[in-house]
């Protein structure tokens, strides 16, 4: 029975690329998350997402289904980590938005006496 790399030759290239792939998502959303640009990260997380669901819609080879789900978790992992640091940065820009309205109500406060 022939590979499933020689009926489709595109899968075999596109899973030698795979890992290098997800690293240069990685990478953007980084730099997103670094530059809080907000904006951009909605469309490279949809594109992502996009790209994974093709690996995964394809049947991947006996030989490479383990190296494809370590990456796939390692994935994972990363995306908890993003997470985590949204979560704080949310956190810290909630806590300079309370800081930041206690001093306007200060302010306002004072112009009133």
């Amino acid at each position: 029975m022939p590979s499933v790399e020689s009926v489709n030759p595109e899968l075999g290239l596109e899973l030698d690329n795979y890992e290098a792939v997800l690293l240069g998502f990685k990478r953007r959303i980084e730099q997103c998350l670094a530059d809080a640009e907000w904006d951009e990260l909605p469309a490279i997380l949809a594109s992502r997402q996009s790209y994974l669901e093709r690996i995964a819609g394809q049947q991947i080879p006996a030989e490479r289904r383990e190296w494809v789900k370590q990456v796939a978790l390692s994935t994972l992992a990363d995306d908890a980590g993003f997470l985590s640091k949204v979560e704080a940065d949310k956190s810290a820009m909630a806590k300079q938005q309370q800081s930041l309205e206690r001093g306007i109500r200060a302010t306002q406060a004072y112009k009133k006496t």
